[in-house]
This record gives structure tokens, sequence and C-alpha cells, in this order.
């Protein structure tokens, strides 16, 4: 009876031995951890007023961001303005058909001048060979018609002369001679736009007009001597005028 309870007093003794020195090997690891823990926190005192710091000068600069914005946008639409109201160098090249009564024939006509916001003003040349083959020479006038828009429509007007370049092929035995002269010129109709870009100046450029050209032919026929010389040979003349009403149909590119 003595021998058990002397084992089991021995028993709780080496036990309570055993937690005695973990506590104590704990409370050693937790003294040598305390320094460190004191330095993180110096060291998170010392940065918190930087921190703070730097939050306020971002929220003080946050209002000068948000003011300056509407002088930003103000000036990129003045210097659009500017832009839409200065004059610059244009030029329309178009290529196509006119299409009337006696068929379709190539034609092609290139404008080159000043623009200024909607308006767009130049000399013009161009080369038809509807019927008889002739070069117009004219000024041009185009006006926007979308307030400013990368595409749209626009007015074409365009008035001057129709110079001939046609010689009429004599006939055999044929007493003939012919000469064209020059006669007024105008066309008119509408045009779409569609830019290749929001800044450039390049696009690609549709027409459709109705215009009139015309030309004045004098045809001079020298009579026939059968009893040579005491003929008088007498001469015959006679004047045409050729008046064409054409539909014009383009596409070119503006630069």
């Amino acid at each position: 009876m003595i021998k058990h309870i002397l084992t089991g007093v021995l028993f709780f003794a080496s036990v309570t031995a055993c937690f005695g020195q973990q506590t104590a090997a704990d409370t050693r690891q937790t003294a040598a951890s305390a320094p460190q823990t004191a330095a993180d926190t110096r060291q998170t005192a010392t940065t918190a007023p930087q921190t703070a710091a730097d939050t306020r000068r971002t929220a003080a600069s946050a209002p000068q961001t948000a003011a300056s914005a509407p002088h930003t946008a103000d000036a990129a639409r003045h210097t659009a303005d500017a832009a839409r109201h200065t004059w610059r160098f244009r030029s329309d090249n178009y290529g196509g058909l006119s299409v009337g009564q006696m068929g379709s024939y190539g034609q092609a006509r290139t404008v080159n001048g000043l623009t200024q916001g909607p308006w767009f003003v130049g000399l013009g040349a161009g080369l038809d060979y509807y019927r008889f083959r002739n070069i117009p020479l004219f000024l041009s006038a185009t006006r926007d018609l979308t307030n400013g828009k990368r595409d749209g429509l626009f007015f074409i007007l365009d008035a001057g002369v129709d110079l001939p370049w046609y010689k009429r092929k004599p006939q055999p035995y044929e007493n003939l001679t012919s000469t064209f002269r020059a006669g007024p010129f105008w066309n008119t109709g509408l045009g779409y736009r569609w830019r290749f870009s929001d800044a450039g100046r390049k696009a690609l450029l549709f027409s459709a007009t109705y215009g009139m050209k015309k030309l004045t032919e004098r045809q001079t026929t020298a009579g026939a001597c059968y009893d040579p010389p005491a003929c008088t040979i007498n001469s015959q003349t006679a004047d045409f005028d050729y008046t064409d009403r054409t539909l014009r149909l383009g596409v070119g590119v503006e630069f």
C-alpha cells in the first residue's frame, strides 16, 4: 500500500516538473520576441505621420486636378475651333461617268483651293468625253451640310466655260472644214464625305450632280469649180449648237 502511494507521488512530481520546464521555455521565448514587437510598433508609429501627410497631399491635389479638367477641355475645343476657322489648302479629285441621252462616257475633274469652316472655294478643271471631248474650266464652291461632323453631305456648285478638244475628221471628197468654239458650263448637286480618321484631312468622296455644257461648231463647205479658172467658188457656212445635259456620278479623294 505504501509502495503504491510513493509511486503515485513520484509520477505526479515528474509531470509537474515537465510542465514547469515547458512554461519557463515559453516565458523565455516571449521575453526574446518582446523587443522585436516593440521595434515593429515603433516603426509603424514612425511611418504613420508620413502616410497621413501623403493622404493629405493627395486630398489637396484632387480639387486642383478636377478644376483643371474643364480648362483642358476648353483648350481642346478652342484649338479645334481655331483649326476650323483658319484657311488651309485642299484638293478634291474625282473620276466617274457622264450619263445622258447619248449614253455613258468617262469624265474626271480636280478642284484645288482654300477651305475654312464649312466652305471650300477653288478653281477646277476636268476632262469630259460625252459626245465631244472637252475640257471644262470652272470656279467651284462647296458647303458642308453636317454642322462640323466628321462625315456627311455637302452641296456642290460649279460654273465656268467648256473648251473643245475635238477635231472632226474630214470625209473623202468632202470640201468641209470644221471649227469648234467654247461655250458655258455649269454643274450642281450633292456629295458625301467619309473621312479616314477623326483628325486626318484625307477623305473618300461620292458625288451625284446634274449639269450642262454647250459647244458651237462652224462648218464651212467650199463649192466645186467645173470650168477653171473662169468659175467663181462660193463657200457655205453653217453654225451648229450642241447643248448636252447630263447626270455626273463620281468617286474621289480629298486631301
